[in-house]
């Protein structure tokens, strides 16, 4: 979805015009995906749009922020929840795929009524780091067990609380090195869900591993990968020198 591109038409501002007047009981195409479920004014880019990609581009935008009537309420009720400490860990979940360098890490904390705040991430290990955040501040037991199994032929395994901070950590430092940019909800959650990250040491050897044995890479390779790792084009699977026998002199 490139916004920059996105061109805002004389029927798209009517179309606001008549959800203003209207208070929002009308429904027209989504700017953005074309669904006939727009039925959202978006302030920042001045269109209706529909409620799946405004979790999309929530606070990803210029103009997306607190006085989005749809985004404000999650940025307050964000500021005054409980420190991590308050929260007992319920489990950390990752999905069993870091040979395909993307993985799925999954906390989910419990809350004193019973019912749980869970934070899915989306660890681009080859590229990225970190690609997505979607939070859920109340589920229960239930609903969370259906968001896992969602994914079908990508089951989740349960992991230690040790684990899923290294996993995080070796995101956020991919992140950092590469200038990507840090999910929105990942900042204002984060620290409260996963814990304070600079208390974990970074990852050991090279920044990227071999996709195949999950070794380490030769500085060449992790170069060349840092250099294109924010153009989505680009695909990667570089394998070290053992099992590839990439940039042997």
């Amino acid at each position: 979805m490139e916004l920059e591109r996105i061109r805002i038409t004389p029927r798209d501002l009517m179309y606001a015009e008549l959800f203003k007047k209207r208070k929002g009981r009308v429904r027209a195409r989504c700017k953005l995906c074309r669904s006939e479920q727009g039925k959202r004014l978006c302030k920042a880019i001045k269109a209706v749009i529909c409620p799946e990609c405004c979790r999309k581009i929530r606070g990803k935008i210029e103009g997306c922020d607190e006085s989005c009537f749809y985004y404000a309420p999650l940025i307050r009720r964000s500021r005054f929840l409980p420190s991590e400490e308050e929260l007992p860990i319920y489990t950390c979940l990752m999905t069993d795929t870091l040979n395909q360098g993307m993985v799925t890490a999954v906390i989910a904390r419990k809350k004193p009524d019973g019912n749980l705040q869970a934070m899915f991430i989306l660890l681009d290990l080859w590229k990225r780091g970190i690609r997505d955040c979607f939070m859920d501040a109340d589920l229960t037991e239930e609903d969370l067990k259906e968001q896992v199994e969602r994914g079908g032929e990508i089951p989740f395994k349960e992991i230690s609380y040790e684990e899923f901070l290294k996993l995080i950590r070796w995101g956020y430092e991919i992140a950092k090195q590469v200038k990507a940019p840090i999910p929105e909800e990942l900042k204002i959650w984060g620290r409260k869900m996963i814990g304070d990250l600079s208390k974990v040491p970074p990852p050991e050897g090279s920044l990227y591993k071999c996709a195949k044995c999950g070794g380490d890479l030769p500085e060449e390779a992790v170069e060349l990968m840092k250099q294109y790792a924010l153009q989505d084009d680009i695909q990667f699977y570089i394998l070290c020198r053992k099992c590839g026998g990439q940039f042997e002199d």
